[in-house]
C-alpha cells in the first residue's frame, strides 16, 4: 500500500512538471476582427497555421470581436480571419516566441477591399 501512495504521487508530480514545461514552451496570440469602417465582427473564423509543421488551431470571434490562442507552441504562423460576407483576411510570419503573448491588433475583414493587417 505504501508503494502504491509512492508511485501515485510521483506520477501526479511528473505530470505536474509536464503541464509546466509545456505552458513555458508555448505563446500566444490575441488580436480583434474588425470590418474596414473599424466596426468589430463578432463570430469570425480565425485560424492559425505553424508554417513548418502545419500545426493548426481555430476559434471564433467573441461579442467584441476578440480572439485569442492562449497556448500556441513557439513558431511562425499564418493567421485567417474570415466572416459571411466578407474577404478572408490571411498574415503571414506571425511569429510567436516562447512564453510571449503576441497582440496582432486589428485584423481588418473587407467587403470589397484588399484585407490588410493594421
Amino acid at each position: 500500500m505504501r508503494n502504491a501512495r509512492i508511485v501515485i504521487g510521483a506520477l501526479i508530480a511528473i505530470a505536474a512538471l509536464s503541464i509546466c514545461a509545456f505552458a513555458q514552451n508555448s505563446g500566444s496570440i490575441t488580436g480583434t476582427v474588425k470590418d474596414s469602417t473599424g466596426l468589430v465582427i463578432p463570430g469570425a473564423a480565425v485560424t492559425v497555421v505553424e508554417q513548418a509543421t502545419a500545426f493548426r488551431q481555430s476559434t471564433t470571434s467573441g461579442a467584441e470581436g476578440n480572439f485569442i490562442f492562449p497556448q500556441l507552441p513557439a513558431g511562425t504562423y499564418t493567421l485567417t480571419a474570415e466572416s459571411k460576407g466578407f474577404k478572408k483576411n490571411e498574415s503571414r510570419d506571425v511569429v510567436v516566441p516562447v512564453a510571449t503573448k503576441v497582440g496582432v491588433g486589428d485584423i481588418v475583414v473587407c467587403w470589397a477591399c484588399s484585407a490588410v493587417w493594421r
